[in-house]
């Protein structure tokens, strides 16, 4: 670690699912809820958010919820400031403890938590699932450039869509939407060729992809920002739209 500069790692959860149950997104669309992380670190040690890979549509009857099947890592940074953080003269290792609930679903929801210890060492390599954590951070969403607007249409009950900057290769090809802010729009909307209560359209004028889209009949109000991600074949691109 050089002295006085902060140094970094990333740690992380890792849930493999039976075959037909699945976990939660930031957003869990129509029902669940997120996988809840709480740390107990050394003083000096800050932990930030989860890196959430790109999410998967999960049809459940007439929901559609945001989450993930199969084995999905968690990664979480860790920032390590040198000049509060004081290990004893014989440490070898940071004590890292988390506390964490999730809840896995099929048709039926079961509410799970877990305890877990990791002794991370203070030199020398711990790159042993470095695979996995590459995985899971090249999955991440790219940042989108570029203007994007969002705005109710006149009669309340849609939003309209407008997004730049997105890759050139993906002109032309219909993308998924994920809101990043729950209850906004009607998660279970499938795309179709006029907008309906439970239909959304989308299509490209040029550089600019389009979309509108049914707004959630629980939604509270229009925020400031709505941040959604915009998938590919499983690949993303977050932006936020004002």
């Amino acid at each position: 670690m050089p002295q006085g500069q902060a140094a970094s790692a990333w740690v992380g959860l890792q849930i493999t699912h039976q075959p037909g149950w699945h976990t939660y997104w930031k957003n869990s669309g129509d029902s669940g809820l997120p996988t809840r992380l709480q740390w107990s670190l050394p003083p000096g040690v800050t932990a930030g958010e989860i890196a959430w890979p790109v999410p998967a549509r999960i049809p459940v009857g007439d929901l559609v919820n945001y989450g993930y099947e199969g084995t999905v890592l968690l990664p979480v940074p860790l920032t390590v400031t040198p000049a509060f953080f004081q290990p004893g003269p014989l440490a070898d290792a940071m004590d890292i403890r988390l506390k964490a609930s999730w809840l896995v679903c099929r048709l039926e929801c079961i509410p799970q938590e877990g305890e877990f210890a990791l002794k991370l060492p203070l030199n020398g390599s711990t790159a042993l699932h470095g695979a996995a954590f590459e995985a899971a951070l090249a999955s991440q969403p790219t940042e989108v450039a570029g203007s994007h607007e969002a705005r109710v249409a006149p009669d309340s009950q849609r939003l309209q869509l407008q997004v730049e900057g997105l890759p050139e290769a993906l002109r032309g090809q219909a993308l998924e939407l994920f809101p990043e802010t729950p209850n906004i729009i009607v998660a279970a909307a499938k795309p179709g060729e006029a907008p309906g209560l439970r239909t959304w359209t989308q299509h490209w004028d040029g550089a600019v992809w389009t979309a509108d889209l049914p707004l959630s009949a629980d939604r509270a109000g229009s925020p400031a920002q709505l941040p959604f991600v915009l998938v590919s074949a499983g690949k993303g691109w977050r932006a936020e739209a004002k």
